[in-house]
């Protein structure tokens, strides 16, 4: 059953893949794709692609500017009018050519001028539209999670228990204004060239901008932290801790750097250490890296990831590190690439909820 080769189309379309990619599998479903996922490379990447279309549910959000359609559309009538007045004429006499000829001129200046009309209340229309352009919220219950893709190549994805409120503007490079309550992870199109950031998000501590990157927003009453996988993020806090429009506010601008995690309040940074930003972020990308990471750290993340107990049944393990990188969806899938990372088994006990690296056999719970 696992030996069949999928698109990424006919994997978005498989009703079990979907539940799989979801976290909602059954036993089945979980065995037949973990298995199918650790067949090579080339599913790993069908696998991330793919998962990242079904993470959860997805919004598009249309940026794409309402001006160039206006003019697209009125430019489009003038042409085919100019054409009309041209060709039903051109077969008749050479006075009524001139005349006709002159009145086309006319016809395509009147033309002009109604299109021009035409733009200004369409752009005025745009501009009250743009003022009336409300934010739109959107929220996570526990153990859900949602996507919301632009149509310039930004999404976000909002962890369980979140809300996010947003307003996209109305041209395709035009920043968009996020707050933000929870967790979130921003990914924008790395080929876009626009100069000014796709994401500022806002939040009781600050301000974080992005310049074309990937990185984790996670919000709390008490701080909020930044972790960069990718590009650099730009984050301003007020030293003073003011939000008032009408008192002058000190604030200072730091820069976060790739595998760095930046924790900060309202008027201080409180911590910034390098870490592996794929432990922080792989609920979203369902993609793991390690980089001379030690058996410990994987228990930890383990852990907290899936709230399990993780027991490193073997004393020899100890000195192992781990480097390269999995895929996986599912705690399954997670223990069976690790069994093929470090070459010795792992695996789940469900009846204990408890994750065995090494052999058990001996171990005192």
């Amino acid at each position: 059953m696992t030996d069949r080769e999928y698109t990424v189309e006919e994997l978005l379309e498989d009703s079990s893949f979907r539940r799989y990619a979801k976290g909602r599998g059954t036993a089945e479903d979980i065995e037949k794709w973990d298995s199918w996922v650790e067949r090579g490379f080339e599913q790993k990447i069908l696998f991330k692609e793919a998962s990242k279309q079904l993470a959860g549910f997805e919004f598009r959000v249309d940026v794409e500017s309402k001006i160039d359609k206006a003019w697209k559309k009125i430019s489009s009538k003038t042409v085919s009018r100019q054409r009309y007045s041209f060709e039903k004429r051109r077969d008749r006499n050479f006075h009524r050519r001139i005349f006709y000829l002159a009145a086309s001129v006319l016809l395509i200046l009147s033309m002009v001028g109604i299109g021009v009309f035409q733009f200004s209340q369409n752009e005025e229309g745009i501009t009250n539209l743009e003022q009336q352009n409300e934010e739109k919220i959107i929220t996570t219950d526990e153990g859900e999670v949602k996507t919301l893709r632009f149509s310039n190549g930004s999404r976000i994805i909002l962890n369980s228990n979140s809300s996010v409120a947003y307003k996209a503007g109305l041209l395709q490079d035009e920043t968009i204004e996020v707050s933000l309550q929870g967790e979130a992870w921003f990914e924008t199109d790395h080929s876009n060239s626009s100069a000014e950031p796709f994401f500022s998000i806002s939040t009781s501590e600050g301000i974080i901008r992005d310049i074309g990157t990937e990185f984790l927003v996670s919000t709390s009453k008490d701080d909020t932290k930044v972790i960069l996988q990718d590009g650099l993020v730009e984050i301003e806090y007020n030293l003073d801790g003011q939000h008032s429009a009408d008192q002058a506010i000190t604030s200072e601008i730091i820069f976060v750097e790739k595998g760095e995690m930046v924790q900060f309040r309202k008027n201080k940074v409180i911590n910034r250490e390098s870490v592996n930003p794929t432990f922080y972020t792989s609920w979203a990308t369902g993609y793991l890296e390690f980089n001379k990471t030690s058996i410990y750290e994987l228990a930890e993340y383990v852990e907290q990831r899936f709230n399990v107990k993780v027991i490193i049944a073997q004393n020899d393990l100890q000195e192992i590190t781990l480097d390269g990188a999995i895929y996986f969806n599912s705690l399954n899938g997670l223990v069976r690439s690790v069994t093929d990372v470090i070459g010795v088994p792992a695996f789940r006990d469900p009846e204990s909820d408890k994750v065995f690296i090494g052999n058990p056999n001996g171990v005192d719970d």
